[in-house]
């Protein structure tokens, strides 16, 4: 009987999945295809970050079952939130469970394939929130099925999520609820999800303040909910410093903690190990926290213009951004749809103007895609021109980034570790050796680069330009059938560019 009840239960999830995903005997088809695609980009493609996060987490929380330490409450060893922090532990949790009865290494291929799928699972409750939001925004069931097949298959969703693998993903997850609390009114619930997103990682302040703007036109309220916004980010420092105090009370530690970088590669993998992460060094890790800071401000006022008087500069990022924000201010309250709109422009805005202008890591950008489909879909009378200037940003985009940031996208150590380490040859080279951008790089890209990213940019403010609410856009797409072709033409596009890509990575990086 329980049998046959799970058998009706697994029947039911299926049947749901498929409701909620499949548009066609097509699409169903293109779903299975994406779908193993991103399966063998996760067991196989790797990069160290998502690794050395959940290494690090694992030996905070061994610390406690070995030593009583208390530092899984709250530490910043890395450069990530509380909320990050906590959540990541409990997906490291089970990994330390076993270890108390069967010692193996950490660091091993098939938990470094669990400590991605954590992304992976984010990933599954970032598209059910925007099917969610889809309904709000009244967008149609089969629109809503397409919206997500074109937004997982495209190369800067699917690779930051399944190949990197790193947290991005988790606040913008956390800005979707945010979001639909918004558009229901529900202020209490809009500014935690966004003070937990803030505290994941800093950039989504910029998500934040312009829906603040929009909605909120009293200058003290303006003040209360933007430090609401940022009150576990700014909390979370002061508990450090007293989780940190009372470990050293608790423990009698005396020693200082490395970075992420050094953790890496002193994390002990051996089976007969069981000494925490620990290592005396010069600088503290609030002066390590200060510098990653410090760096990240003055690379993202890199863009700068003269302005003012002579010999002043500006930044674009904080003029651009600015701007926005006025806009926003100065809007009057609307009818709910209209504010919705509204709302979903500012925020999709928002997220583009920093990731044209701040030059963060290449896989950060996952976090600007969910509120932009929506857009796209919420306006279906000029999806055709979105999905074009979204390929074409997107695509320029990427390749700057495999020119520029040639470790992350093809670099030399994306077969390491994974399933298909096998293929490497003995002599690999993992830091200096084969990579994509190199045979770029021969080929005289660099001399191309200034059309490629002249393209990216004007794409991105056409982005902008095509989707402002009173711009007066429109496709001609004469019925449903026509609308469908464009979808799979869209989607077939999309899923063979991120197979080219992966086929091009493992031969690359196997090669010498």
């Amino acid at each position: 009987m329980k049998n046959r009840l799970k058998k009706i239960n697994i029947k039911e999830h299926m049947a749901k999945i498929k409701s909620d995903l499949v548009v066609d005997k097509l699409n169903a088809i293109e779903w299975t295809i994406l779908g193993l695609l991103l399966l063998i980009i996760t067991v196989t493609l790797f990069y160290g970050d998502n690794t050395g996060m959940f290494l690090t987490y694992f030996w905070l929380n061994e610390g406690f079952f070995t030593n009583f330490s208390i530092r899984f409450l709250g530490c910043n060893q890395l450069q990530y939130g509380i909320v990050q922090q906590w959540l990541c532990q409990l997906w490291v949790l089970p990994v330390n469970l076993v270890f108390r009865f069967v010692r193996f290494e950490p660091g091993n291929t098939g938990l470094i394939i669990w400590y991605k799928l954590s992304m992976t699972f984010v990933m599954t409750l970032c598209m059910s929130e925007m099917l969610k939001l889809a309904e709000v925004l009244k967008i149609s069931k089969e629109r809503a099925k397409w919206m997500l097949i074109l937004f997982t298959s495209s190369i800067l969703v699917a690779l930051p999520v399944f190949h990197i693998a790193q947290t991005d993903i988790l606040y913008a997850y956390f800005t979707l609820i945010g979001l639909r609390a918004y558009f229901e009114e529900n202020n209490k619930k809009f500014m935690l999800l966004f003070a937990m997103a803030i505290s994941c990682k800093g950039i989504a302040v910029v998500a934040f303040i312009p829906l603040v703007l929009l909605r909120e036109k009293r200058i003290l309220y303006i003040f209360r909910d933007s430090l609401i916004g940022v009150s576990i980010f700014l909390g979370e420092r002061v508990w450090y410093k007293i989780v940190d105090k009372l470990d050293r009370l608790i423990t009698g530690r005396t020693v200082q903690y490395t970075s992420m970088e050094t953790v890496v590669k002193q994390i002990p993998t051996s089976a007969t190990s069981n000494t925490t992460v620990v290592a005396t060094v010069e600088k503290t890790l609030d002066d390590m926290s200060e510098g990653f800071f410090s760096h990240f401000y003055y690379k993202s006022l890199y863009f700068e213009f003269p302005a003012i008087r002579k010999g002043y500069m500006a930044s674009v990022l904080v003029a651009s951004f600015v701007l926005l924000c006025i806009w926003c201010y100065v809007q009057k309250k609307e009818e709910s749809e209209l504010m919705m709109r509204k709302a979903l422009f500012a925020i999709s805005v928002a997220w583009l103007i920093f990731f044209a202008n701040a030059s963060p890591s290449p896989y950060w950008i996952v976090a600007m895609y969910p509120t932009w489909f929506l857009l796209f879909f919420e306006r279906p009378d000029r999806i055709k021109t979105n999905l074009l200037l979204h390929n074409v940003y997107t695509l320029s985009m990427f390749l700057v980034y495999v020119v520029n940031t040639d470790w992350v996208y093809g670099g030399s150590s994306n077969l390491d570790h994974l399933l298909l380490k096998w293929m490497l040859k003995p002599d690999h080279d993992s830091v200096n050796g084969p990579y994509v951008a190199r045979y770029l790089n021969n080929m005289g890209i660099e001399k191309y680069m200034i059309i490629i990213v002249s393209v990216c940019w004007a794409a991105a403010v056409g982005l902008i330009a095509v989707n402002h609410y009173k711009s007066d856009v429109k496709d001609c797409i004469s019925d449903n059938r026509e609308e469908r072709k464009i979808m799979h033409g869209f989607t077939l596009w999309q899923i063979a560019i991120l197979a080219v890509w992966y086929m091009i990575n493992v031969w690359v990086i196997q090669r010498w």
